[in-house]
């Protein structure tokens, strides 16, 4: 807004300059000609109010519009009065320039009525800018006290305005909180940077063995198929802390994760009988999976063969003599021998956790089935065959399958 005022004025703006890091030099630097220079007719208290528009430090300047408009209009209401006729001055030798509205309205009455007009005002206006004007109704009482008092027109409060220092009481007394609000802001900010370096350091740190081996614990604790989230850090642990005690648990977590894609690969296989496996081992294996899908006891009888074919059938099928193979490895340690003995043991498993709920169960029912036989043979006879149908080919059944068998020979 000073800008504008200065150049409508004026007729040009206030800094002139070839390049822009010259204007941006002259804007923060410089203090601009005074805007009468170019203007002999603008009023000194335009020049001034322009002035602290423009001016660098920002607590010279208006503390808002308000005031600023409160500013100018007071000046405008004064510079619009017509000027009073010339009296010749008089030197009264007061040893202050300068008093109050008040002392001017009413001037001493020891002073002559021809001298009462001459009482001059403070003429500084280092405070006036940034408060609130007197009201206009205040400005002519005090007139027609001053024109009471004595028979000439006061010349001093028609060329000039009073402001009350309001609002920089006010903005002095919100310093402090904008003073917390500023630290406030630099707490914040150093609380980010400092979050942002531990960030980095801690991405810039590698982990030790304790962290890695905790992240490879908890995932190995989910299952095998949860251990490719932290297949990277096993393998970091191998390679940095081979010496440590708990190297060998990781290697064990890599080698049931090996498993386990090995098992993936043939499921797959099973089900959509894609490609072509060059493992005899693997071909077995994928075959019993996808059989156990209709017949589990075949499927349990494929896997055993498998078994039979790599190892030594003369001892026992976990303490088997390995032996070397084609593939160039032990029999005892390839995966498809291993994942096939995993299979048998978790079908045993499976067995005996349903002969525990079924069997009950079914002897249950076969004596019910016994009881009806004496009256109902025939239809007796329908339910017990069934029995015999659904868990003949059950390992966990045979013995409700033997007993099944006794009772068709029982009834008529």
């Amino acid at each position: 807004l000073g800008a504008v005022m200065y150049a409508l004025l004026a007729g040009r703006p206030p800094f002139k300059a070839r390049t822009v890091p010259e204007m941006l030099q002259l804007q923060r630097f410089a203090d601009p000609e005074p805007v009468r220079r170019y203007a002999p007719d603008a009023p000194v208290q335009l020049e001034h109010l322009i002035g602290q528009l423009l001016s660098k430090d920002p607590e010279d300047r208006f503390p808002n519009v308000l005031v600023l408009a409160r500013h100018m209009e007071a000046m405008r209401k004064a510079l619009s009065r017509p000027a009073p006729d010339p009296t010749p001055h008089i030197p009264l030798g007061l040893g202050k320039s300068a008093v109050d509205s008040t002392s001017a309205g009413a001037p001493d009455a020891t002073l002559a009525e021809s001298e009462s007009h001459l009482l001059p005002l403070e003429t500084s206006d280092s405070y006036a800018y940034d408060a609130p004007t007197l009201a206009e109704e205040e400005r002519k009482s005090a007139s027609g006290v001053v024109s009471t008092g004595a028979g000439a027109k006061p010349s001093s409060l028609t060329s000039r305005y009073m402001t009350v220092d309001e609002d920089a009481v006010r903005r002095a007394s919100s310093r402090p909180s904008d003073r917390w609000w500023h630290w406030a802001q630099l707490l914040g900010l150093t609380a980010a940077v400092a979050a942002l370096g531990y960030a980095g350091w801690r991405m810039s740190r590698p982990d030790s063995a304790d962290e890695l081996y905790q992240r490879i614990s908890a995932a190995a604790a989910d299952g095998a198929e949860n251990l490719r989230s932290v297949e990277g850090a096993m393998d970091e642990f191998s390679e940095r802390f081979s010496q440590d005690a708990r190297a060998m648990d990781v290697a064990e977590f890599q080698r049931e994760l090996k498993l386990w894609r090995l098992e993936y690969q043939a499921h797959a296989k099973a089900r959509f009988a894609a490609g072509k496996e060059p493992s005899l081992a693997a071909e077995i294996y994928a075959g019993a999976l996808k059989l156990a899908e209709t017949d589990r006891s075949a499927a349990r009888s494929r896997l055993e063969g498998l078994l039979a074919l790599f190892q030594e059938v003369s001892q026992p099928r976990v303490e088997a003599t390995p032996v070397a193979n084609s593939e160039g490895a032990t029999n005892a340690d390839s995966p498809w021998l291993i994942l096939a003995r995993r299979k048998l043991d978790e079908w045993e498993r499976d067995a005996r956790e349903k002969a525990e709920v079924q069997l009950p169960k079914i002897r249950e029912r076969l004596a019910a089935l016994e009881e009806l036989g004496r009256e109902h043979p025939a239809q007796a006879r329908a339910g017990v065959q069934a029995v015999v149908d659904l868990y003949e080919g059950e390992a966990w059944a045979g013995e409700a399958v033997s007993r099944a068998r006794e009772l068709l020979d029982e009834l008529p």
